[in-house]
């Protein structure tokens, strides 16, 4: 019997496959975008996929142990966070753990980011002080367990680096970087817990 996990914002897989890979879980990966669910990861055992909103899940009260979304939340503003936090609350098992990130309203990624809104390539992004991330969860039902920032260097420059030898030399920029000025990290990653 494996623990079941709800991936929230899936789009093509990765992070499915990496789960999948590394851990003894059965996941239910849903994403709302029925192009990103056709790419994504097929052929693999303990996953299903499963085209739905993310403010609107189809899914039974208390039946997951955990919930994991990366890539999701900038997307939504404070009160669809709430209500994101509040379905959770009902389809998670007491005691589940929720692992999300966040864009830092501090890092250098808010560039990136307005710099892509204003050339409309991209859907509206929204960026939550830490606090009032903290008082969402707490008024929500969970307890934070750990914030950590990462990734001084916006993934975005990432995903545009093709040579290896350039992305170990970033990579390494990085490190020193998030190091000297942790508080200007592009991604904040957040655990919590369902109490």
């Amino acid at each position: 019997h494996y623990q079941r996990v709800l991936e929230l914002g899936c789009g093509t897989g990765r992070l499915t496959n990496f789960i999948l890979d590394n851990y003894d879980f059965y996941v239910v990966s849903i994403d709302y975008s029925l192009s990103m669910l056709r790419k994504a990861v097929r052929g693999k055992k303990r996953v299903s996929f499963v085209a739905a909103d993310a403010l609107r899940l189809p899914l039974k009260q208390d039946s997951f142990d955990g919930c994991v979304s990366l890539r999701l939340c900038h997307h939504l503003d404070k009160d669809a966070l709430f209500d994101l936090f509040s379905n959770l609350k009902h389809i998670l098992k007491k005691d589940s753990t929720i692992i999300f990130n966040t864009t830092n309203i501090f890092s250098l990624a808010i560039l990136g980011a307005w710099t892509r809104f204003y050339k409309k390539k991209y859907a509206a992004q929204y960026f939550l002080n830490p606090r009032s991330m903290f008082s969402l969860l707490y008024t929500s039902g969970f307890s934070l367990i750990e914030k950590k920032r990462i990734l001084f260097v916006p993934s975005f420059v990432y995903r545009k680096i093709k040579n290896k030898t350039l992305l170990r030399a970033v990579n390494k920029v990085n490190s020193i970087l998030e190091a000297a000025f942790p508080s200007c990290a592009s991604m904040i990653i957040w655990k919590a817990t369902l109490t």
